[in-house]
């Protein structure tokens, strides 16, 4: 039971909000402050919606940017917007940087994979340069308990978290051995690095796809034209999306491909279901995957999230899931977005109603359909065959009315290896060779192969801080985990 002194109310200001007294267990005493590790903070700007644009080269940076599950900037159109020029306040952003949420979702930090010369970043964000251990303090910065040290220093506002510089007080433990601090930063690194590597091989599969489409064109040439009566009424769509010039144009490259198009067979979609006799649960806590919307990421990725007990599963083979209705984003572009389920690796799943099942094809034509899916082109098109206000959501027959252009053999495995390509991992790896050997083999392991080490890497990693936390011992192992 946790006993409140009378004293401890008085150094909480006399607030009485129970975070305030929550204390986050530290069984080390080799502590340090951040305050102390900080040389110095650079502060964010509020510029004001006037000064948002349509386009532009210079950018800001909102507190929707940093998110708790990734280790770089969350970028989207959301979280990055364009800016007036005029409004523009260097920030001198580089490689390695780390901002800090002190707003909102406080306490969560990024690290900057690239120099971002003409991005700033919002008033709710600050950028920390550190005095030493850059690379471990950031990974114990990410850890949970820095979060749960910082909401116990912090008053809850009505709506939002306001921190200030309050994240300064938050206690950073160390190793009594620098082996482990090495240790850390070098996993730290390979996170980061992983990350990366996945943005892009992302991009460089999606400029390929656009480069392929454009360039295997046959002589018709593009006309755009409002829509006829007759092909409202053939569709039964009022809604603007299936009529407007980008969708038409992306469709029609795919439709005047060189080597011709293919669409979806009618008896290889199948719906999802949530049965009604089940037990849901955390990872791995029951024998099979339990997959809805939120379980595949932005880059068409398996989140290995919850997992469910029930008597038949509707995932027995390998297949291709699609995203068929999401709240995020609003405009549409998130429905559609597919992931490749390797029922040789994860076994029996069951999903839900929010997903679609595509089964019954090769293995390379299924993962060759989920890139195409997850690409620009085909977001835009999701994105305008979708319908609904708030949810928005893409029916199986819209599904079915999706052509896919018939790509060569070769250019299908350039596209395949870059999203799932298996390579050996190894173990028994010098610290001194760890980094360089750990991006070789990034470079040739496919998205799906790379994020799946991430998803280890930091479990590896967060066992080690809790470790760190706990004053026991560290077993230091270098491999590709």
């Amino acid at each position: 039971m946790l006993i409140i002194k009378y004293s401890d109310i008085i150094n909480n200001n006399f607030s009485l909000s129970p975070n305030n007294y929550n204390k986050v267990p530290i069984e080390t005493t080799n502590v340090v402050p951040l305050s102390l590790l900080v040389e110095k903070i650079i502060k964010g700007e509020e510029i004001g919606s006037r000064n948002y644009t349509q386009e532009s080269v210079y950018k800001f940076i909102r507190t929707s940017g940093i998110v708790n599950d990734k280790y770089l900037l969350d970028e989207n159109e959301n979280s990055i917007l364009n800016i007036n020029p005029n409004s523009f306040v260097s920030k001198n952003l580089s490689q390695g940087d780390i901002l800090i949420c002190k707003d909102s979702n406080v306490g969560d930090v990024a690290m900057l994979r690239k120099d971002y010369d003409t991005y700033m970043f919002s008033s709710g964000i600050n950028k920390l340069i550190l005095k030493r251990h850059k690379n471990y303090v950031f990974s114990v910065m990410k850890h949970k308990n820095f979060k749960k040290q910082l909401i116990t220093l912090i008053s809850k506002g009505s709506t939002l978290k306001h921190a200030k510089n309050t994240y300064l007080k938050c206690l950073i433990p160390f190793p009594n051995d620098d082996k482990v601090i090495e240790y850390v930063s070098n996993l730290t690194l390979s996170i980061v690095n992983k990350e990366k590597i996945i943005l892009e091989k992302f991009n460089e599969i999606n400029k390929f796809i656009e480069n392929t489409i454009d360039s295997n064109q046959k002589a018709n040439i593009f006309v755009f034209k409002f829509p006829r009566l007759s092909q409202i009424l053939g569709r039964s769509r009022l809604d603007t999306g299936i009529y407007n010039e980008e969708y038409k144009k992306i469709e029609h490259k795919i439709l005047n491909f060189s080597n011709g198009y293919y669409y979806i067979s009618k008896n290889k979609i199948h719906g999802g279901n949530t049965p009604k006799q089940r037990i849901i649960g955390g990872n791995k806590e029951y024998d099979f995957y339990w997959i809805t919307p939120t379980s595949i990421n932005d880059f068409g990725i398996f989140n290995l999230g919850d997992s469910i007990y029930c008597k038949k599963q509707n995932i027995n083979k390998n297949c291709m899931l699609i995203i068929n209705r999401t709240s995020k984003g609003g405009k549409g572009e998130y429905v559609g977005i597919a992931h490749y389920y390797d029922y040789r690796h994860f076994g029996l799943a069951q999903h839900n109603q929010g997903i679609y099942r595509i089964d019954g094809y090769p293995d390379e034509e299924l993962i060759f359909m989920t890139c195409l899916l997850n690409s620009k082109y085909y977001r835009k098109l999701c994105a305008n065959l979708s319908m609904g206000s708030k949810m928005k959501e893409i029916k199986l027959n819209n599904i079915l009315e999706i052509p896919f252009p018939n790509f060569s053999k070769n250019n299908r495995k350039t596209i395949c290896q870059n999203y799932y390509n298996k390579e050996t991992k190894l173990n028994d790896i010098s610290p001194t060779q760890f980094l360089s050997i750990d991006n070789e083999w990034n470079k040739k392991a496919g998205i799906i192969n790379i994020y799946e080490s991430l998803h280890e890497t930091k479990k590896i990693l967060n066992k080690v801080i809790d470790d760190i936390y706990n004053n026991v011992p560290i077993n230091i192992t270098y491999k590709i985990f």
